[in-house]
């Protein structure tokens, strides 16, 4: 079988650091084979700005971010499956839609 891209997007709830331990951007659930990138949207609609980074990322940027995403900005995150990345928001309740792309299928 010839290999294949796939696009997985869902809605990702971001609390923030005060009350919450940040988000793991990619659930195990949600993991597939030959991560490649992720694709990371913030809607419009929220108010604050969402910082991703390793486990220990705080919403204040005193440690671990690598990542700012403003209120209906995006970005493209490179991804390997060694790697977790952690989302937190300056306040409870901001959404990020996250798009993964999975490289080509090694399956035949």
């Amino acid at each position: 079988m010839l290999g294949y891209e796939k696009f997985e997007p869902y809605l990702l709830d971001v609390q923030d650091s005060a009350t919450l331990f940040p988000a793991i951007l990619i659930p195990e659930k949600r993991k597939v084979r030959n991560p490649e990138r992720i694709f990371v949207q913030a809607p419009v609609e929220n108010t604050k700005r969402i910082i991703i980074g390793n486990a220990s990322v705080k919403a204040d940027l005193s440690e671990g971010a690598s990542v700012i995403i403003e209120p209906g900005s995006s970005a493209m995150l490179p991804m390997r499956e060694e790697v977790d990345l952690y989302a937190i928001a300056e306040v409870s309740g901001q959404k990020l839609l996250v798009t993964y792309l999975q490289g080509q299928d090694e399956r035949r």
